[in-house]
């Protein structure tokens, strides 16, 4: 049941956005776009490389298992102490705003391109 109320949000999201391409200027999201995602891209992969390391570190200094810690952490931050958690989590979330801000980019490149197809 969850899985169809996501895609049904994503459906309703993308005829949504592309009534939305319509009646804005595809060059305005065409720029909001690029700007977006570069901001994203320069937030995003600096901060998820240190906290990558970081969590490495910390993981091997402990002897905790290191197994996905490049594709899903989350699992991992169970074996860091609250100072550890204090020192490494937030360039997670600051990464995870990096890669929202891309998303955005990406949202705003597909409204124009969607303008230029149905507009």
């Amino acid at each position: 049941m969850f899985e169809l109320v996501i895609a049904l949000a994503v459906f309703l999201g993308l005829i949504g956005f592309v009534l939305a391409g319509r009646y804005w200027d595809a060059l305005l999201l065409l720029r909001w776009g690029w700007t977006l995602m570069a901001v994203g891209l320069v937030v995003g992969v600096p901060t998820g490389v240190v906290y990558h390391i970081k969590l490495l570190r910390l993981l091997t200094q402990k002897k905790a298992p290191t197994k996905g810690w490049w594709i899903d952490p989350r699992p991992l931050h169970q074996y860091l102490s609250a100072e550890e958690v204090r020192r490494c989590v937030p360039w997670f979330y600051v990464g995870g705003v990096g890669f929202v801000l891309c998303v955005g980019g990406c949202i705003c490149l597909l409204m124009a391109l969607a303008s230029g197809w149905f507009g």
